[in-house]
């Protein structure tokens, strides 16, 4: 009973990190270890589960000191498989002890004909981040053949970063595979704008060149892919990678009037993250803010309006003036966003308006703005003494 509930806090933490607090999570290790320290094939889970990466972002459990020797002796031993499984738990926890017979026993596995412990190998590998031309050729192995190991592979792949880049022949053509499952070619699109990353300086010649080839992979798949998920990572990682090419910016302009809210606001997103919106995309992302009714993917379109600019400007601004309260905050929010930009826009187009309520809006846009809409102060300077009482009120609560 108290493995179970050390196991299920684990993966819990593995998945909602901020749900377990450090106290128990250092009880179910405690657990875990006791678990591993018995004899039998029990051992197997509990070995797997302090082996564990995490996903993304999210730090791994700790493996606890405490762990190592035991650890090491069945690293030692002479069952395989819980072997695999303690060296991928014991290259985790920064010791020496072992360690190199750890990376041996892992090396072996990755090339081996078990496919499970293949995959737990390729796991091991991409939570430390091991950069050896080794580990990479027999990854890039990996790529073809069983998806759930290829897709280990992947991620493992791009742990490494640059020192994965001689792996891009099976990467390309796997990215470019229709045929190939979602999830690993949205995960290879992901590895392939981490191992070509924008330009350092000093690079490799080689490695601008494999960019400029990754770069065309995922231009491919961009544009053919059927399924959204896969022309989303692909287009991020062209963001990543240089830029996104204007035919994929127009492919994503194109899915935001989609039906489905997930992909609408994933094309938003990714638009975001191309760096600027194109101004002819402007249209095409006012009317999905006029007509979108899910907040999330408001807020990723008003991030996209923003990253267009002065050039959106006009269409925010009629947005603003129609006062329709499910666009009109999201509307006010990118022109905000837009920032030094927009001042004179806000100040000479709508402290003017007969409309009181736009020129609140206006004085409000301006106070939020602060310090960068200085620009807008002989503006309200002059209208103090414009004929409209309604304006000079609402000049003078410009400036002050």
């Amino acid at each position: 009973m108290r493995a179970g509930a050390a196991w299920w806090l684990r993966l819990l933490r593995l998945n909602a990190p901020g749900a377990v607090r450090r106290d128990q999570d250092g009880r179910a290790a405690g657990v875990l270890v006791a678990a591993v320290r018995e004899a039998g094939e029990e051992r197997l889970l509990p070995l797997l589960l302090l082996g564990m990466g995490g996903h993304g972002a999210v730090e791994p459990p700790p493996v606890p000191d405490e762990a190592i020797p035991v650890l090491a002796d069945l690293v030692a031993g002479s069952d395989e498989r819980l072997g695999v499984a303690a060296a991928a738990a014991l290259v985790r926890t920064g010791t020496e002890d072992g360690l190199g017979t750890a990376i041996s026993l892992l090396t072996r596995a990755m090339a081996g004909e078990d496919l499970a412990l293949s995959a737990v190998a390729a796991g091991a590998f991409g939570g430390i981040g091991v950069r050896t031309k080794a580990v990479a050729r027999e990854l890039g192995r990996r790529l073809s053949g069983d998806a759930a190991l290829a897709l280990h592979a992947v991620k493992a792949l791009e742990s490494m970063g640059a020192a994965a880049a001689p792996t891009l022949p099976a990467l390309a053509t796997l990215v470019r595979d229709g045929t190939a499952a979602v999830t690993l070619r949205s995960a290879v699109a992901g590895a392939l704008g981490t191992i070509f990353a924008r330009p350092a300086a000093g690079e490799p010649k080689r490695l601008g060149a494999g960019r400029v080839r990754a770069r065309a992979a995922l231009t491919d798949a961009a544009l053919s892919a059927a399924d959204w998920p896969v022309l989303a990572a692909a287009a991020d990682a062209l963001a990543a990678t240089g830029g996104t090419p204007t035919a994929v910016v127009q492919r994503l302009t194109g899915l935001l009037g989609h039906d489905d809210s997930e992909v609408r606001g994933a094309a938003a997103l990714s638009l975001v993250r191309a760096g600027a919106a194109p101004a002819d995309a402007v249209p095409a992302l006012v009317e999905r803010l006029r007509r979108e009714q899910e907040q999330e993917v408001r807020q990723a379109l008003v991030v996209a309006l923003a990253t267009v600019g002065v050039a959106a400007l006009p269409a925010l601004l009629a947005v603003v003036r129609e006062q329709v309260p499910d666009t009109l905050l999201p509307a006010v929010e990118a022109i905000i966003k837009i920032g030094r930009d927009a001042v004179p826009e806000v100040a000479e187009g709508m402290l003017t308006d007969a409309d009181e309520q736009v020129r609140d809006l206006a004085v409000a846009m301006l106070q939020r703005l602060g310090p960068r809409a200085e620009a807008a102060v002989p503006v309200a300077v002059r209208l103090l003494g414009h004929a409209a009482p309604g304006v000079r009120e609402h000049a003078a609560m410009a400036v002050t």
